[in-house]
């Protein structure tokens, strides 16, 4: 209102004019501060001039948090470098918004999944607090716009943001973008490696769309544990990034021959060879296994298999392939494996 803005201008103007009286210089631009604008928190504007900020409030306020209570009305703050940055981000994303039709209520190309969850039309989804955190402060939704969640059964629905605090967010589903569609029935079995490597291939394997991912120690595996909490998120985080409906099953650490024991007939297992480097036919072979509907690829140690488990691997009639004329590395034979499944003539 007029009596707000004389009142802003006043409290303003005077706390410039006791600066420059005591000769403090001003750091960066002015900063106009008021209180519980946006579920009770101060918003910061920042303003150029005192004549015009509640009418730049009023068009496009472009906002930053920079305190979780409510600082004093009308106080004025020198704003950093950091601080102007984010102020310039965020205008340039409501304006884009703006652009696009999309401001305040629309719809943003962000994936959640939601394991375990209903999804239809009309139900109340509830965001962990990592969830919330990552959509409000990292993402900065707002309340009332569109995200996609999908929970690995019921496809891919739009949500609306409907409630922010800092124990989670709910949201309520409007619409289906995609129904459920289960893609190719592989998995991968890995002797996990050194370093980040193993979170590449779990990352990997989620990506090229692998349904199933075990973990095995043979007999010159080095690494003995892994962290499969960790290996979890990095398959979720993987799963909403590449756009596919569910999240590969992730299984703890196990012995391969134990693994073998109760393998199932139907599942065709195919193991990748190193002492076939150089040998061709590999898309032969793989033409051959056109009417099996379901596999297992087989990737090896960093130390190579060991005779015994060479030759064990016939009980179980598995396919043996090379992967070119070059020796690779544990995680890079992973991923070459899948892309072969990726890309089969059938």
């Amino acid at each position: 209102s007029q009596s707000v803005s004389q009142s802003v201008s006043q409290s303003v103007s005077q706390s410039i004019s006791q600066s420059v009286s005591k000769k403090q210089e001003l750091v960066g631009s002015t900063v106009l501060i008021l209180p519980g604008m946006n579920r009770q928190r101060g918003l910061v504007l920042g303003i150029t001039s005192v004549m015009n900020s509640m009418a730049c409030m009023a068009r496009d306020p472009c906002f930053s948090y920079l305190h979780s209570g409510r600082p004093p009305f009308g106080a004025r703050l020198p704003v950093s470098t950091k601080s102007q940055r984010q102020l310039a981000a965020r205008a340039k994303i409501v304006s884009q918004a703006r652009d696009r039709g999309q401001e305040g209520t629309g719809r943003r190309d962000i994936r959640v999944f939601v394991g375990g969850q209903q999804l239809l039309h009309g139900s109340t989804v509830n965001f962990e607090s990592s969830q919330s955190h990552y959509l409000d402060k990292v993402m900065r939704v707002m309340e009332g716009s569109h995200v996609k969640v999908f929970n690995g059964c019921d496809g891919e629905w739009w949500c609306r943001m409907d409630h922010f605090d800092k124990k989670g967010a709910r949201g309520t589903v409007t619409e289906q973008r995609h129904t459920f569609s289960a893609g190719s029935d592989v998995w991968l079995l890995f002797a996990p490696v050194k370093g980040d490597a193993t979170e590449a291939i779990v990352q990997k394997a989620t990506e090229l769309g692998v349904r199933g991912i075990l973990p095995v120690s043979t007999q010159r595996t080095i690494v003995k544990s892994i962290k499969h909490e960790r290996l979890q998120s990095i398959a979720v985080e993987a799963s909403e990034q590449c756009e596919r409906l569910d999240v590969p099953d992730l299984v703890p650490l196990q012995p391969l021959n134990k693994l073998l024991l109760n393998w199932p007939s139907d599942r065709k297992l195919v193991v990748c060879d190193e002492t076939r480097v150089g040998e061709r036919g590999t898309w032969d072979t793989l033409r051959a296994l056109q009417g099996e509907a379901r596999f297992a690829m087989l990737v090896g140690p960093e130390g190579g298999w060991s005779d015994d488990e060479l030759s064990g691997f016939a009980e179980h009639q598995a396919v043996k392939i090379g992967l070119g004329p070059r020796i690779l590395r544990a995680d890079t034979a992973a991923i070459a494996a899948l892309t072969l499944f990726q890309v089969r003539p059938w």
